[in-house]
């Protein structure tokens, strides 16, 4: 069963990685509202991924039917994909997130040098909060509450009951027939407040967090888990990584 947790640094390191690198994927247009992430139109990496399972339901609120929301969450659960398996040779990542994809591997590679295995027990939980979508249609920035903390390791097995959050404003765009997600950034809470409009202070005011080490909340948020989960006792090495 979840519960709470203390970070190495280790952990500290790859969660921040995940929030201040510029993450890049992409959804097919006929990805429609609620599909799961995990059936997406890419071809799937030869290692077998898990199954997500939902104990008290999938993601549901106002913004999920959105495309834009869709393809954020699809970008982040590719990647927490990715780090589960250690496997990054799903298409949607070689070819459309060659940094975030390259970045996070090579840090893989650099833990398991020194024997500081790092695990995911599920994709990361997040809330959508607010979009703010172009007037050509043609682009938008997504407002998230993206869990900063979400790994297990074999000291730490159990996933946080309650993980600090992280404003994340999220450039998408539409080329090509797909929306592609550019860049993730951590936001201020003061300008989330304050410097960008009434609009999106009122929809982030409840989702605030007090705690110092935490700037959002995602008590609400779904959780998902992998089935079967990882094996937190696994000691692999660099070349184990795909």
């Amino acid at each position: 069963m979840p519960g709470t947790y203390k970070w190495t640094p280790a952990t500290k390191v790859l969660a921040g990685l995940m929030i201040t690198v510029a993450f890049v994927s992409a959804v097919m247009s006929s990805c429609g509202p609620g599909k799961p992430a995990a059936q997406a139109e890419w071809p799937q990496p030869e290692w077998p991924r898990p199954e997500v399972v939902w104990p008290d339901g999938q993601p549901t609120g106002p913004l999920e039917s959105d495309t834009w929301v869709e393809a954020v969450r699809t970008s982040s659960f590719e990647l927490d994909m990715a780090i589960a398996t250690r496997d990054f040779s799903a298409r949607a990542l070689r070819d459309t997130a060659p940094r975030v994809r390259r970045e996070t591997r090579d840090y893989l590679e650099d833990t398991a040098r020194d024997e500081a295995w790092v695990f995911i027990p599920g994709p990361r939980p997040m809330i959508p909060i607010h979009v703010d979508e172009a007037p050509d249609g043609r682009s938008a920035t997504v407002i998230t509450c993206s869990a900063a903390d979400w790994y297990v390791t074999a000291e730490h097995p159990e996933a946080p009951t309650d993980p600090p959050g992280t404003l994340l404003e999220t450039r998408v765009v539409f080329e090509d027939g797909r929306r592609r997600v550019d860049q993730g950034e951590a936001l201020d809470e003061d300008a989330v407040m304050n410097t960008m409009g009434a609009f999106v202070a009122e929809a982030a005011e409840p989702f605030l967090d007090p705690r110092e080490d935490s700037s959002c909340l995602l008590e609400d948020a779904a959780r998902g888990y992998f089935v079967p989960p990882p094996e937190i006792g696994l000691e692999y090495s660099p070349n184990d990584i795909k």
